[in-house]
């Protein structure tokens, strides 16, 4: 958590993790000017829904923090086990 802010291919690891995991949960905290590579919450959306089904989207707008939990679109070797 809060981590993927600070990568700067985070919209690569997103793609990567569709494809280990059967579902992720995503928490990140995103202030007006922030100094991570996630700009905004509309960017980590549109990269989030082209690898995950969105199951849960939860925003506490006036405290910045956006909690994302979704289900892989990509079809995994291992059935969604790690």
């Amino acid at each position: 958590m809060e981590v993927l802010s600070y990568i700067k291919n985070w919209q690569n690891l997103l793609k990567k993790f569709s494809r280990m995991a059967q579902f992720v949960l995503i928490k990140l905290f995103i202030p007006e000017d922030p100094i991570g590579y996630v700009k905004n919450f509309d960017q980590l959306l549109f990269e989030f829904s082209a690898c995950f089904q969105i199951l849960e989207d939860v925003r506490l707008i006036n405290r910045k923090i956006y909690i994302l939990f979704g289900k892989s679109l990509n079809n995994n070797k291992n059935g969604g086990k790690l």
